[in-house]
Order: C-alpha cells, then structure tokens, then sequence
C-alpha cells in the first residue's frame, strides 16, 4: 500500500488528561467535520499516536451532500493520510431510508450507508458505491421527514449527523463477537453489515398520491431503493482492519451490534475539533457528558473530549497551522462556504454575501436552496388568522425565504433582524 504524498508537519507532545484513567482504553470515535479545525486535531492525534486500531478506533465523516467540492478533496487527502500512513480506519457515511414493516404497517426506517471517497456515478446496470454531492441525500431527509429543517428544529443535524453516526457504530463495534469462525476456528470480527429491508420484489408502501397534499413531498423518498444492501467495512476504507480488543466492547454486542442506549451501554470516547475560543460550546458537551440518558448524547457511554480546547488552540493557531502544511481546505479564510455550503445557520447577511459565490448546479448554488424550500415548504391553516395560510420553511412560519435572499443579495432589505447563529453540527 503507497503512503500519500502529502506528509503534515505536526508538532511532537501533544497530549491531553482524560476525565477517567478508564476512558483511556475506551474506543475512541473522531467526529470529522471536514473543516480545518477537525483536521488540524486529526493530524497532531494521529502523529502523536493517540489513535489505535486494535482498541477499534475509528474517523467518521457524515455526508449530507450539500457539502462544497473542496471539502471533498480536503476530506480525500485526510482519509488517504489516516489510512495509509497511520493505518486508522476512515469512513464516509450518508443518511438512507430502507423499506420494513412494524405491528403491520410499511414505513420506510431511517440508517446509514457506508459511501466510498470517489464522487456517485450511476451506471447502466448498477451504482457506484461514491459519495453523493447533489444533494440527494438532503432531499431524501428532508422528503421523509415531509418537512424542512429549520432554525428552531434543526432535524438535519439529529439525523444526517447524530443518528447516521449512532447506526454506523452500533454496526462498527458490533463487528466484535464471540462466534467462531468455522472455517479458520479462530474468533474474528465480522466485516459485513447487515442487508436491511424486505425481499419483495417492489415498494409495500401506499402509492404517494394516497397521502394528498402531501404527496410531492414524500414523492422523492419513496423512489429510493428499499433496501440497504449488505457492506463489507473492507470496501470502504484503505486501512488493514483489524480484531478489536474484546474487553471493553464484546460484553455490549448482541446479535452483531452494539448496544448504545441503555442502563448499561458500550462506553468509548468522541473526539471533536472545538477550540479553546469556542467555550460556551465545549461548556456544552462536557456538561452532557455528566448527564444520565440525555437525549443530546449521542450515546448513553458517550464521554466526548475537545482536544484542542485542553490545547489552548484557538482559530489564529488553525490557520497558522494550515500555512505550514503542504495542503489545505482549498475554500478562502474569509468565505463562510464550509459545512453545507448555503446552510440557513449561517443568517441572511451571510447568505447574500455568499450568494454572489455560487456556482453550478446543485447546493453549492444557492438557486437550489431556494428550490428545495419552495418544492417542501409546509403550507397550514394559520391557528391564529382564519383564513390565512402559515409557510413554514427554512427560516421558521411566515419568515424570509432563500428566494428574498437571493432577490436582495445587493440591496438592503428589513430582513437583517434575523440573526447568525452557530451551526454547531458536530457538537
């Protein structure tokens, strides 16, 4: 296996002090955000061989396809680093619905798929395994969940973030198990997940005319295939994958997954790229990690960790760090295109700035963003005006529109009382 060209400069030492002595031989997961930040805590862990493979360390990247290109090739280079150099597993992960029934209805349950670095391609007679960047996978959610994120539900982190990350480690450290391989007699991890759906040969799901005004909305989602074939992790990632101690993580594994939520969960440690000019959100998770069954943890034996706060490391230092390396997130310092490119977190001053930045098609055109609120904004009888109609879209009822962004990108307009706020997506 070729090492990457690219070797980081990375400061030798870097160490931080954990809660528990315990939680130093935890699993430990890195949240990926695909920035330079999450990067930059990547690169110094990585180097500094605070990550291992047989302790079933692994790096997650949620693709929400509304990511901007160059966050793909930066997200490349950092998986090609992991893998190749360091021999970390690096898994690109997207949200997708499967077709299952429950106490005798059909509905279509939210997972995970695993994607390869390499952009999706349709094919005559198959699919390719790549990553989506078009925005399908937005559109899927947001279709099966009938109506849009918004500012004061933001339903796109709780599932294309959250819940996508919960489905891949429970299948992740479910790979440890106590079977006997039959053929080599030795206990090995498994290396497949689990196909999920049924085997009818078409969609059990009611036709989308049947759910009226509703039907367009859910339209996009029910052509999606109705099953999640099975995927080898070996498939989809470079590095050597290797049996995991069994310590902390076979006792919490039945029926091939492990159990994240309960009085007695798999316990492992998240690593994310907050700095230490980030304190009220740092104060955030190390709050959570202190709360019993928290509906904002991720898992019940999550304890997450910000290295680069116990660093001191703040953004002047990230950018600093980035000026040394021989590579870099290949979107200017001071655009705010990161992340989904035209998420409404970022407040309609930042849009209209940004939206002189669009380009081609898809969610790094801003257009797109305005055509996706008007295809699945909710439309209701309003609860305080008979007669009158409520839209609720990105923005929250009645409130600005992508379209009016768009309209006075060059203007000044009353809208500017809305203000930024964190997207806060990793967290």
């Amino acid at each position: 296996m070729n090492k990457p060209s690219f070797v980081p400069k990375v400061p030798n030492s870097y160490d931080f002090a954990y809660d528990e002595p315990e939680h130093s031989s935890l699993p430990h997961v890195v949240k990926f955000s695909g920035g330079r930040s999450s990067a930059m805590m990547l690169l110094i862990l990585l180097h500094n061989r605070k990550l291992r493979a047989k302790r079933g360390d692994v790096i997650v990247f949620n693709n929400t396809s509304a990511e901007h290109p160059e966050t793909y090739k930066f997200v490349r280079t950092c998986k090609e680093i992991a893998e190749r150099r360091y021999g970390i597993p690096f898994f690109l992960t997207e949200f997708q619905t499967y077709e299952d029934a429950w106490l005798g209805r059909w509905r279509r349950v939210a997972s995970y798929r695993l994607v390869k670095a390499t952009p999706y391609r349709e094919y005559k007679n198959r699919n390719s395994n790549g990553y989506r960047q078009k925005g399908e996978v937005f559109k899927e959610f947001i279709s099966w969940n009938s109506q849009l994120p918004t500012r004061f539900a933001r339903t796109c982190t709780e599932y294309l973030k959250l819940q996508t990350t919960a489905h891949f480690l429970e299948d992740w450290f479910g790979r440890c198990t106590s079977r006997q391989d039959q053929a080599s007699g030795q206990f090995a991890c498994k290396d497949r997940t689990r196909r999920l759906g049924h085997f009818y040969p078409e969609s059990m799901m009611p036709q989308p005319e049947t759910y009226g005004q509703r039907a367009e909305i859910v339209r996009y989602h029910f052509d999606q295939p109705c099953v999640r074939n099975a995927q080898k992790f070996g498939d989809f990632t470079d590095a050597h994958l290797v049996d995991f101690h069994r310590k902390h993580i076979e006792p919490y594994v039945f029926d091939q997954k492990a159990t994240l939520r309960s009085q007695d969960p798999l316990k492992f440690v998240s690593l994310v790229g907050l700095r230490a000019d980030e304190p009220v959100r740092v104060a955030r998770i190390l709050q959570r990690n202190n709360a019993a069954h928290s509906p904002d943890r991720l898992a019940d034996g999550e304890y997450v960790y910000a290295p680069l706060f116990n660093w001191n490391i703040g953004k002047e230092d990230v950018l600093e760090f980035w000026n040394e390396q021989s590579f870099d997130l290949g979107i200017p310092v001071e655009t705010n295109l990161s992340n989904c490119v035209y998420c409404f977190m970022k407040g309609p001053s930042t849009l209209r700035k940004l939206a002189k930045h669009s380009t081609g098609e898809g969610p790094s055109n801003i257009q797109w963003w305005a055509d996706v609120e008007s295809d699945y904004s909710r439309v209701v009888q309003s609860s305080t005006k008979p007669g009158e109609m409520t839209t609720f879209g990105f923005f929250g009822a009645n409130a600005l529109t992508y379209s009016r962004i768009i309209a006075t990108s060059d203007a000044n307009d009353d809208s500017r009382s809305i203000s930024t706020l964190p997207c806060e997506c990793t967290d």
